[in-house]
């Protein structure tokens, strides 16, 4: 039952199109950490929802299908990205001229999310671990990275 450990997992977008595109070199890996996984509280951030719910998953019925189950029921907490847009979207924006990481306005909002200790968050799970490690690390959230 979901929830029933009282942990918390935040899914990046990498995660969900793993699991569902079989073609995905991160496919297996994705399979084994939702099982993992399927006891903790689901944090998924808007934004996740929207690279996910791109033109090519959403012609997947059975994806589509299966998702809404999957990211519906309870346990599942969908955290809105309005209080991290403006700083992310600073931060990408700066990254064009300084000497720094770049990274998608996704991941940006993703770890602003990652730094906010108001959010309970326990683990990460993505596929993308090198944009993450430091945040994580800094606040002590554990990466399952497959």
């Amino acid at each position: 039952m979901r929830g029933s450990v009282g942990r918390y997992v935040l899914a990046d977008s990498g995660f969900w199109l793993a699991l569902y595109d079989e073609r995905d070199a991160h496919h297996r890996d994705a399979l084994a950490a939702d099982e993992l996984i399927c006891e903790y509280y689901l944090v998924i951030p808007w934004p996740t929802l929207y690279e996910v719910l791109c033109t090519r998953f959403t012609r997947k019925r059975d994806w589509l299908v299966s998702f809404d189950r999957a990211c519906c029921e309870p346990g599942i907490q969908h955290v809105p990205d309005a209080p991290y847009r403006e700083s992310a979207l600073r931060r990408v924006l700066k990254s064009g001229s300084a000497n720094v990481s770049r990274r998608s306005l996704v991941d940006e909002v993703i770890r602003e999310m990652l730094r906010d200790t108001k959010l309970r968050i326990h683990y990460l799970l993505t596929f993308n671990s090198q944009d993450f490690r430091d945040v994580c690390t800094k606040r002590g959230i554990e990466m399952l990275d497959g």
